[in-house]
């Protein structure tokens, strides 16, 4: 499950490359986002970032 993409995230703790990716929960439809998910979405932006520079 995604987010609603609401600007509701309540974080409480960040991804482990400091891509400023949140872990927490959502105050408008309770999505809550784990350390796991937010170091996947950290690596895949990331992988973008890099792959846009080559």
């Amino acid at each position: 499950m995604r987010s609603c993409g609401y600007e509701a995230f309540s974080s409480d703790g960040g991804d482990e490359l400091g891509m400023q990716v949140g872990t927490g929960e959502c105050l408008v439809c309770l999505y809550r986002r784990s350390p796991a998910i937010a170091n996947a979405i950290a690596r895949e932006m990331e992988w973008e970032r890099r792959w846009e520079r080559d």
